[in-house]
């Protein structure tokens, strides 16, 4: 329990610094990564627009302090999970758009900790993310106490990225011969200019070689690709 008591305190100012970076990966989460070890965080997660369904964090953070707080006597060490309250020591629940990551390393000396890592959030919603130092914690520690940090650090989520079936004009889930068609009508109405048309937002299934047009050198690309398949009828079934 002194262990756990020392994740918590702010002890002795530190000369070590962490540095936060975050990163919209287009799938539905949010890579947090920083450059140095810590043992323990208390990071403030909020947002206007996102909200926060899950919290992934390194295998090395197992003990979730507010929890244990709550639980009191009958904590078990390993138990429970990070997700706690901003303003007062307490858990939390998600999906929320504003709580605090509760968390610390119960290891065994310096070498044990990880000498950088990162953690995932998974959203939903398009906007601003803002990671900040909890203060009520003490923010971001290391085994020598206080971190300093370029906390906070906003994450723009531009929300999930499209999956496109190259080839796949029609849209139906299948590269076929329809889909060859639908690349000549649609370049047929640029015929001015050499039946070429740069790829924009809708059309990115037709630009099958994925060079930011969609052109003959598509239909081609994709004639290529389903005369391997004769014996399917021409027909290949999307991947993804």
């Amino acid at each position: 329990m002194k262990k756990i008591l020392a994740l918590v305190l702010v002890m002795t100012v530190s000369v070590m610094a962490v540095s936060f970076e975050g990163l919209d990966n287009g799938d539905g989460t949010v890579t947090i990564s920083y450059d140095a070890p810590i043992v323990g965080m208390a990071l403030d997660v909020d947002s206007a627009t996102v909200s926060v369904t899950g919290v992934t964090l390194d295998s090395f953070f197992d003990v979730f302090m507010d929890y244990a707080y709550v639980q009191g006597a009958s904590y078990v060490y390993m138990a429970g999970d990070s997700i706690a309250t901003q303003d007062a020591a307490g858990v939390a629940t998600l999906p929320s758009s504003s709580f605090c990551i509760s968390a610390g390393g119960l290891q065994d000396n310096e070498s044990d900790v990880p000498a950088a890592g990162s953690f995932t959030l998974a959203v939903t919603g398009i906007g601003d993310i803002t990671i900040g130092a909890n203060s009520l914690r003490g923010g971001v520690v290391d085994y020598d106490g206080a971190m300093t940090t370029n906390l906070p650090i906003t994450v723009n989520v531009a929300g999930v990225t499209p999956t496109v079936c190259k080839g796949d004009a029609d849209g139906d889930g299948w590269v076929s011969p329809d889909d060859i068609t639908a690349i000549v009508v649609y370049i047929n109405n640029y015929a001015a200019d050499g039946f070429w048309v740069e790829v924009s937002a809708g059309y990115e299934a037709y630009d099958y070689d994925q060079d930011g047009w969609v052109s003959p050198d598509d239909i081609t690309g994709v004639v290529v690709y389903i005369n391997g398949y004769a014996a399917d009828g021409f027909w290949v079934e999307c991947a993804n």
